[in-house]
């Protein structure tokens, strides 16, 4: 706002005066000064007079990156990335339509993990009395995430499709030792289904871990289910147009589990 209208104009004109040299310097300081001030109320004016721009006008190319490097600066569940205990990006939370464009850009370009677990029978003359606990059978064959991601799954609709993620498998057993931050401890893994999809085409390594510990007695229900697990998600990658497992297509490949 100009103020102004509150002062007269002046003119500066010392030709007819008698000053001293610091005098001269005092007014050409001046001078410098007013010259500083013109070019800030043009700056002024310009921006008052300039409309802000709506960020959802902005091309969806740009809108994406700028997405992108949101999601870049989100660390809100954990080292692991787990899926189980995913919180969605603040981003997301702007408005309905930012939800809408943020979540299955979200999906599409994290990696995720998630710890699940098998009902793994011993084979005969195999270890016994393991894997007859209720408790036990029931963590098999689900996924285990909670019921706030999966509403924010379904939240984007078909369009959330997960094109990055790391099954790590255990036996349902030893469920319970996982931690909920820091996932399955590698020595309880018994295998990993490693699932990558770069413009539709599947990428996928099925494979038992290294770091695991012996497995005698348990070979013949490990291959079974790591041989169903790889059927069932090359299974789901075969439909038409696919670019991506949904939170079904997720639950379907990690039922097979539970045997």
């Amino acid at each position: 706002m100009s103020l102004n209208a509150a002062f007269p104009k002046f003119e500066v004109d010392i030709k007819g005066l008698w000053t001293t040299r610091e005098e001269e310097a005092q007014v050409a300081k001046f001078e410098e000064w007013y010259k500083r001030l013109k070019t800030k109320s043009a700056a002024r004016e310009i921006a008052a007079k300039s409309k802000s721009f709506c960020f959802i006008d902005l091309p969806a190319e740009l809108r994406n990156r700028v997405y992108a490097f949101a999601f870049q600066n989100e660390k809100r569940f954990g080292e692991q990335r787990s899926l189980a205990l995913l919180a969605t990006p603040a981003v997301t939370r702007v408005s309905k339509q930012i939800r809408q464009e943020t979540l299955p850009l979200f999906f599409a370009t994290t990696s995720f993990r998630l710890d699940v677990a098998s009902y793994l029978a011993p084979n005969p003359g195999g270890r016994t009395g393991h894997y007859t606990s209720r408790a036990r059978y029931q963590n098999s064959g689900k996924l285990h995430i909670k019921q706030e991601v999966k509403k924010a799954i379904r939240c984007a609709g078909d369009k959330a499709l997960i094109r990055n993620i790391e099954f790590y498998v255990c036996n349902a057993r030893d469920w319970r030792a996982r931690d909920r931050i820091r996932g399955i401890d590698p020595s309880f893994v018994v295998f990993t289904a490693k699932i990558k999809v770069e413009k539709g085409n599947l990428m996928l390594d099925v494979s038992l871990n290294s770091s695991s510990g012996d497995q005698s007695g348990m070979s013949d229900s490990v291959a079974a289910a790591m041989a169903d697990m790889k059927a069932a998600i090359e299974n789901a990658s075969t439909k038409q147009d696919f670019q991506g497992f949904s939170l079904q297509d997720l639950e379907q490949i990690v039922k097979i589990l539970r045997h």
